[in-house]
């Protein structure tokens, strides 16, 4: 699946992360859940596909991802991060190819 976000009246959607050397940016969080996933494994069954299409499995340099069994949620964290809340106005859920 693939999260965006977007700023009033545009239609591209907002950077999110950059790389360290500020060449590269991600515009959308790509996570890739197994077809067999379930609350016990779902640490282990979804992964993170980055700006390129790679799937980076739990993370990289950009961006890592972590569950929390406890109340079943997974958090994103950027290591160079862009997208300020106070301009997003939309947010887009969209199904993704598995890559």
């Amino acid at each position: 699946m693939r999260l965006r976000i977007y700023k009033t009246g545009d239609q591209k959607p907002l950077p999110l992360y950059e790389n360290a050397a500020k060449t590269e940016s991600g515009t959308a969080v790509i996570m890739v859940i197994s077809k067999l996933a379930t609350k016990a494994t779902a640490a282990d069954d979804v992964t993170l596909v980055n700006h390129k299409g790679v799937n980076i499995e739990y993370g990289d340099t950009m961006q890592a991802i972590d569950y929390d069994p406890i109340n079943g949620n997974f958090m994103i964290s950027y290591a160079f991060p862009l997208a300020e809340m106070r301009y997003v106005n939309s947010v887009t859920l969209e199904s993704a190819s598995n890559v």
